[in-house]
């Protein structure tokens, strides 16, 4: 992640010495480019889709669980967590530290809004504003209809942290639940942005 965010400033860099704007807008999640835009006198903002690091992503180190931030190799070993937990910890820091050099903050959810105040500490200009979804054809839809069969739906991206795992056992526990009651329950998921056409007899779309 240091990798990445040393990266990015010297990519500001570059582009801001050939262009300064008066405002600095950010969709990327370059977080560590603010106070190099803020230093040329531009207006930082940024919309966030994601936080570069959250407190969950520490609390899954410090309770060394294998994930998709955490190799089983480094969460088998105490002294490599460790080493792991204090690298989290001085880039949270320093996240927070460049986050905070925003003058104004937008999130996508609530979720991502609790966690970027968190860490960036500047809630009185952290925004929540939801991605412009039309749902007016999905709110003329009734609550209660009959589908027989019941028909389940899965829409996912293959990204480690989406966990397409739980898909895939999701589909075994709907064909279990079907060979016993007899009941046929068709699952479609529709896995974007991935390298497999098919895993398993799920659906998939890219």
């Amino acid at each position: 992640m240091i990798g990445q965010s040393l990266g990015s400033v010297y990519l500001a860099w570059e582009a801001l010495n050939k262009f300064t704007p008066q405002f600095y807008f950010d969709t990327s999640g370059y977080a560590f480019t603010y106070p190099l835009a803020w230093l040329f006198g531009c207006k930082v903002l940024c919309y966030t889709h994601y936080p570069t690091i959250s407190s969950d992503m520490v609390e899954r180190v410090k309770q060394r669980n294998s994930m998709y931030n955490n190799n089983s190799l480094i969460s088998g070993s105490i002294w490599l967590s460790r080493c792991k937990v204090l690298y989290y910890t001085i880039f949270s820091w320093l996240y927070g530290l460049v986050g905070s050099c925003a003058h104004l903050v937008m999130v996508n959810s609530s979720w991502t809004r609790s966690h970027i105040v968190n860490i960036w500490k500047v809630p009185e200009r952290t925004k929540r504003v939801y991605p412009p979804c039309d749902t007016s054809a999905l709110q003329m839809l009734p609550l209660e209809r009959s589908t027989t069969p019941p028909i389940l739906i899965s829409v996912a991206q293959f990204r480690p942290e989406k966990v397409c795992q739980l898909t895939i056992a999701s589909k075994s526990v709907t064909r279990s639940y079907s060979s016993l009651t007899k009941v046929p329950l068709p699952f479609y998921s529709l896995l974007s942005s991935g390298p497999w056409s098919s895993v398993g007899g799920i659906c998939t779309c890219s």
